[in-house]
């Protein structure tokens, strides 16, 4: 099946397993699907939070102490726009994003950190050059802080805080950060880490 179409009947399908996998508490750890069709199941489902450990292999791992886990917001971004439209030289997209899918986000972001021995918790978004998105994220990440007091809380913008994972990796346990920044993480770090690139 072409990756760029979407197919109704695979995606009814999909539905139906996503909606017995709740049903029954589970969650699907890894699946292969076509980018369109596994794009609207997160968004129509709430799967607003995607947890990557950026290195799970330790055995076979040259950094041992690298023991990040990645938490992509999966549902909203520029991922999962709402409208896109090409006219006389322009692509126009709608992005729409909710503060209560980031307040879900956020609140796992510090359920796998207790869930991982209250590790510290690290919000990574470039927020000052996103206005009112920037403010919404920390919002939501500050109240769900406060909950926590016992967690570690930091927040970074992208540059500095992906900068900091590598140099100081022992205080990031659980990093939280959009879809499309985590996208490249996720691909390129074990990459790094299985490889000894660094």
């Amino acid at each position: 099946m072409d990756a760029e179409k979407f197919d109704p009947g695979l995606y009814a399908e999909l539905v139906r397993f996503y909606e017995f996998i709740q049903s029954r508490k589970g969650a699907v750890v890894r699946g292969s699907v076509p980018a369109p069709v596994l794009y609207r199941l997160r968004r129509e489902l709430g799967q607003s939070a995607k947890v990557v450990p950026l290195n799970p292999f330790l055995s076979i791992s040259i950094y041992k102490d690298f023991a990040v886990i990645l938490l992509r917001e999966g549902s909203q971004g520029i991922y999962h726009y709402s409208q896109m439209s090409r006219q006389d030289g322009e692509v126009r997209m709608q992005m729409i994003w909710s503060m209560e899918r980031l307040r879900f986000f956020a609140a796992t972001a510090f359920q796998v950190a207790e869930a991982n021995q209250g590790v510290a918790v690290a919000s990574i978004l470039k927020e000052s050059v996103l206005g009112e998105l920037g403010r919404m994220w920390l919002e939501a990440f500050h109240e769900e802080s406060r909950r926590h007091p016992a967690i570690r809380f930091s927040h970074r913008p992208s540059g500095a805080g992906f900068s900091d994972m590598w140099i100081s990796a022992r205080e990031f346990g659980v990093v939280a950060t959009d879809d499309q920044s985590g996208d490249i993480l996720s691909d390129l770090v074990p990459t790094v880490l299985y490889n000894g690139s660094i």
